[in-house]
């Protein structure tokens, strides 16, 4: 269409968009790829749309793309800060350290919605697939174990690319009328609600495979992660209509949060009354009952720490078998090495948690 010399309306209207769905479309595929890595019958879908060799090595380079922008991103900003104009006041650093925002809120939101639409497909398939249960198992094709812990990784992964994406489209979108930051917080919003619902199946598939093979501590400290992982979720959220600029913060919480919350776990102790709950057949519904292994794996239960040693003093009398006889072996070895070494006695290696191990096993 012809305007002569002014720009073309439709054309101005469609240009922002189109730069959107360029943008979009890098950010779709690495989410796909990952999606599809993380659930069968998702990557049965899309392989159907194109070659699934090509996303596994598209899911590769992703990977490596993550690590190389990483890098990049810490080298670039000791550069600038290394460069940065000196005799400035603290209003003048603030903004020459601010990112300049040069996305318009029609490209940002284009990109926010196509990821928005994926996860939408993938969260449809996960509602009779996962949280369906037993049921939607494919036969043939994996195990219960590869249900239960396929693509807890990836979509763990996910979620905290959509953190690094919001906080990234956040800082760079132009938003000039109190309408354009309403239409990016909705986006935006969106995106989170539906990431706290991948979250949520990862969360549904770690849960599924311990109460079948039992707790580790590989498989604990995940889900405390995936806790705070939600909390930050919602953070962001509440940020975003509140406080946008405060939103870099929930993450330094999030992180003191998730370390307090194993100080008051104690994981190792947890681990042992879990596994010796899920032994007695109190924590095992239909779902995994088939599935789960006969008892309690008494020699990886020897192998935790001092924090764990009262309550496996309590598990000797609820155990039998090889298994009580694991248990009572280790700890009488256990107090003898605490006997014949005195050097945990003394103050550079004082631990609260030795003490009462050492006055338990004494105690016996």
């Amino acid at each position: 269409m012809n305007c002569g010399r002014r720009p073309c309306p439709r054309v101005g209207r469609a240009a922002p968009i189109l730069r959107g769905l360029l943008l979009a479309a890098p950010v779709v595929i690495v989410f796909a790829a990952l999606l599809a890595s993380a659930d069968l019958v998702f990557a049965d879908l899309i392989e159907r749309l194109f070659r699934l060799d090509f996303l596994e090595a598209l899911a590769r380079w992703a990977g490596h793309g993550v690590v190389a922008l990483t890098v990049g991103f810490l080298l670039a900003g000791g550069l600038a800060y290394a460069a940065r104009p000196r005799g400035l006041d603290a209003s003048d650093r603030l903004a020459a350290a601010t990112l300049p925002r040069f996305l318009g809120v029609i490209e940002a939101s284009v990109v926010i919605h196509a990821v928005n639409a994926l996860f939408f497909v993938f969260m449809l398939i996960q509602i009779p697939y996962l949280f369906g249960g037993q049921v939607n198992i494919v036969e043939g094709k994996f195990t219960y174990a590869e249900y239960a812990r396929r693509g807890f990784g990836e979509l763990v992964f996910v979620a905290v690319l959509v953190l690094a994406l919001t906080l990234l489209l956040n800082a760079i979108t132009r938003r000039d009328t109190a309408r354009q930051t309403t239409a990016f917080n909705l986006a935006a919003t969106l995106l989170l609600a539906l990431t706290a619902v991948l979250l949520a199946s990862a969360f549904k598939r770690l849960w599924l495979y311990e109460l079948a093979y039992g707790f580790t501590r590989m498989r604990v400290y995940p889900h405390v992660f995936m806790v705070w992982l939600a909390a930050l979720l919602a953070w962001f959220g509440l940020a975003l209509w509140l406080k946008p600029r405060q939103l870099a913060i929930g993450i330094l919480i999030a992180g003191l949060g998730f370390a307090a919350t194993l100080d008051l776990l104690n994981p190792d102790a947890f681990i042992v009354r879990q596994n010796l709950q899920r032994d007695a057949g109190l924590t095992v519904n239909s779902t995994v009952a088939s599935y789960r292994t006969p008892e309690v794996d008494a020699r990886y239960l020897t192998q935790l720490s001092e924090d764990a040693v009262p309550e496996l003093v309590a598990a000797v009398a609820q155990t039998s078998g090889e298994t009580r006889e694991v248990l009572e072996a280790h700890l009488a070895d256990r107090l003898k090495g605490m006997a014949d070494d005195p050097a945990w006695r003394r103050w550079p290696a004082f631990h609260v948690a030795r003490y009462q191990a050492y006055a338990v096993l004494s105690g016996r």
